[in-house]
C-alpha cells in the first residue's frame, strides 16, 4: 500500500512536469521521458494492487476460518440447555455474522487507514508543494466529513442489530419450512410460511435499506462541498496563470491531485459509519468467545472406571430455571447388570436423570454415583464414552451406514461394523441396499424407515460397547413388525449391561425387574410389577391409564 500511494503521488506529480514541457519549453524528449516512466509508475501500480489484493485476501480468509472454527469449538462445549434459550437458525446466522466480523474490520481499517491514508497523505502533500494556501483551505473541509458520520452512529448500531435479527427470521423460516415440509403439505400451510418469509425478508430489507441511506445521507452535502473546492481550485489557478505567472502545469498537477484524493478523503469520511456497521458483528463475537465453556472437561479430572455398573442417585435436586425444581432430593439406585425402568407422567423428571447421568447438566444438590464415583468428580468425557443412549428418534448425521454405525468407534474396521449391524438385526436390510454399507442415508437418516434408523443407532451403541446402556423407549414411535426386530436387538444389546429405560410400553414395565415411580421430581414407588400393581398406589393409576392406551392403540 506504501508503494501503491508513492505510485499515485508521482503520477500527479509528473502530470504537471507533462503540461510544463509541453507549454512551455516545447521539450518533447523530456516529455518521453515523463511518458516512459509513468509506464512503469503504472505497472509497479498494478503489481501492488495485485499484491495487496492477494495477501488482504488471504488474511482475510484465514481469519475468519480461525474465528468460525474458535466459535463452533465454543459452541460444542455450551451446555444443552444455554443452547436451547434461542432458535438454531439465530445461532447460526449470529455465529455467521460474527466468525466474519474481524475480517471485515480489518479490511476497512486496512483499506481506510492504509491504503486511502496513504494516497490522501501523499496526495496532500503534492497540493501543498504546488499551493500551500489553497491546500490549507481545502483540507480544512475534511473534518466536517468525520462529524457528519457521528452523528448517525447509535442509530446505525441499532439498525445493524435489526438486520441481523430479521435474517436470522428468514433463515429460520426456511429452516423450519424444510424440516416440517410434511407437515407444511399435509395442511396446506404453502401460504402461512410463503406470508411469515414475506415478512422476514421485507424486515430484512428495510433495514438494509436503512444502513444504506444511513451510510449515504451526507452525500449531496459533501459532493456540493466538493464541487465548491473545485471551482475554487479552477478559479484561484487560473487567477494565478493569468496574473500572477504561475505555470499551468501547477494548476493541472494541483487539480489532478485534488480530484485524485477526493475519493480516498470520502471513504475515510465514511470510514467511521462502515465500522459502525461492522461492531455489533463484533460484539456478538467477544460475547460468545468470553462464555464460559461448561461442557469442556476439567483439567485433572480422573477418569470414570466402570467395574460392575452400579447407578446411585442420592437426594438429587435439579431445577433449569432457578426456583423452579424439576427434580427433588430424588434417590433410586440402578443395580449392575440388570434392567431398571422409570415410569411416571410426562413432565415428571424422567427425562431430566437422563440428562443428569450423561452430564449434560449437573445437579445442584446431591450426588449420583457410578460404583461409588461422584460423577461430578470424574471428567465428563470418561463419563458419556461408558454410557450408550438410544432415544425415540435415533438421529443420523449425513453420510453412509457405515458412517452412522461407526460413530460408535471412529476406528473400527469394517468387519467390527458389519458385526455390530448383525447384533443389532440390521445387517439383511442393509445388505439388500445396492451399496450395502455404503448407502447413504440423507439428511438425518431420511432415505431410511424409522425402524431401520433405531437398528443402525443400536448397531452404533453394539460397537460404542459401553457397560451401562440410557433407553428413552426407543420403539415407542414404531409399528408392531419395527418393534419386534427393534425389541430383539435391544434385548441383545443390554445382556448383561446395566440398563436404564423410560418405560412407555406394558410390555417394557412387565418385563422390568426394578420399577421406580416418579412423580413430580421424587421416586414414590420402587418394586418389581407384580408388587407394585398390589401395593403401589401412583403406579395402579399409571397401568391402569397404560392399558387404555394399549386398548385403544
Amino acid at each position: 500500500m506504501v508503494v501503491l500511494a508513492s505510485c499515485v503521488t508521482s503520477i500527479t506529480y509528473l502530470i504537471g512536469a507533462v503540461i510544463n514541457a509541453t507549454t512551455l519549453s516545447a521539450d518533447f524528449h523530456s516529455v518521453f521521458v515523463v511518458s516512459a516512466t509513468i509506464i512503469i509508475i503504472f505497472l509497479v501500480k498494478g503489481l501492488s494492487q495485485y499484491g495487496q489484493a492477494i495477501l488482504l485476501t488471504r488474511t482475510h480468509t484465514r481469519m475468519t476460518a480461525f474465528y468460525r472454527a474458535a466459535l463452533f469449538d465454543r459452541l460444542l462445549w455450551q451446555d444443552v440447555n444455554s443452547l436451547s434459550r434461542e432458535h438454531s437458525s439465530e445461532t447460526i446466522n449470529r455465529l455467521r455474522v460474527s466468525a466474519e466480523a474481524p475480517a471485515r474490520a480489518l479490511d476497512l481499517t486496512i483499506c481506510a487507514v492504509g491504503r486511502e491514508g496513504l494516497s490522501v497523505i501523499g496526495l496532500s502533500a503534492v497540493m501543498i508543494y504546488r499551493d500551500s494556501a489553497l491546500s490549507a483551505v481545502c483540507l480544512l473541509s475534511v473534518p466536517l466529513l468525520f462529524v457528519l458520520a457521528r452523528k448517525s452512529r447509535a442509530r446505525l448500531d441499532r439498525i445493524t442489530m435489526m438486520s441481523i435479527k430479521a435474517q436470522s427470521g428468514v433463515l429460520q423460516v426456511l429452516q423450519e419450512t424444510l424440516q416440517g415440509m410434511l407437515t407444511v403439505k399435509a395442511f396446506g400451510l404453502e401460504r402461512l410460511m410463503q406470508d411469515r418469509a414475506c415478512r422476514e425478508i421485507d424486515s430484512a430489507r428495510d433495514a438494509d435499506e436503512t444502513i444504506a441511506q444511513l451510510t449515504w445521507h451526507f452525500t449531496p452535502l459533501i459532493e456540493a462541498l466538493s464541487g465548491c473546492l473545485v471551482a475554487l481550485i479552477i478559479l484561484y489557478g487560473s487567477y494565478r496563470i493569468i496574473f500572477a505567472g504561475a505555470t499551468p502545469g501547477d494548476l493541472v498537477s494541483y487539480l489532478t491531485a485534488f480530484l485524485l484524493a477526493y475519493e480516498p478523503i470520502k471513504r475515510l469520511g465514511r470510514f467511521p459509519l462502515d465500522i459502525f456497521n461492522v461492531l455489533p458483528g463484533l460484539r456478538m463475537l467477544y460475547e460468545t468467545l468470553d462464555l464460559v465453556p461448561p461442557g469442556r472437561d476439567e483439567n485433572g479430572k480422573p477418569e470414570l472406571v466402570v467395574t460392575r455398573g452400579r447407578i446411585a442417585f442420592d437426594r438429587v435436586t435439579f431445577a433449569y430455571r432457578q426456583d423452579v425444581p424439576v427434580l427433588h432430593q430424588l434417590s433410586l439406585v440402578a443395580e449392575a447388570a440388570q434392567t431398571t425402568a422409570l415410569v411416571g407422567r410426562s413432565g415428571s423428571g424422567k427425562s431430566t436423570i437422563f440428562k443428569l447421568l450423561l452430564r449434560l447438566h449437573d445437579c445442584q444438590a446431591g450426588t449420583i454415583t457410578i460404583d461409588g464415583q461422584d460423577i461430578a468428580e470424574v471428567s465428563r468425557g470418561s463419563v458419556r464414552r461408558r454410557i450408550a443412549y438410544l432415544g425415540q428418534d435415533a438421529f443420523l448425521f449425513d453420510g453412509t451406514i457405515a458412517e452412522n454405525i461407526a460413530i460408535g468407534k471412529l476406528d473400527a474396521s469394517a468387519e467390527e461394523i458389519a458385526a455390530a449391524a448383525r447384533a443389532a438385526n440390521a445387517h439383511e436390510f442393509i445388505a439388500a441396499f445396492p451399496q450395502d454399507y455404503q448407502t447413504h442415508v440423507g439428511e438425518n437418516g431420511r432415505a431410511l424407515s424409522s425402524g431401520q434408523r433405531q437398528r443402525i443407532a443400536i448397531a452404533r451403541a453394539f460397537l460404542k460397547n459401553a457397560p451401562i446402556i440410557l433407553l428413552d423407549e426407543p420403539t415407542a414411535s414404531l409399528d408392531t413388525i419395527s418393534e419386534r426386530e427393534v425389541q430383539r436387538a435391544i434385548a441383545n444389546l443390554c445382556k448383561h449391561r446395566t440398563t436404564l429405560i423410560i418405560a412407555h410400553r406394558m410390555h417394557t414395565i412387565v418385563e422390568s425387574p426394578v420399577i421406580h415411580v416418579i412423580d413430580d421430581g421424587q421416586v414414590l414407588e420402587t418394586g418389581n410389577h407384580p408388587t407394585l400393581l398390589r401395593g403401589g398406589r401412583t403406579y395402579q393409576t399409571l397401568w391402569s391409564e397404560l392399558q387404555v392406551q394399549h386398548e385403544d392403540g
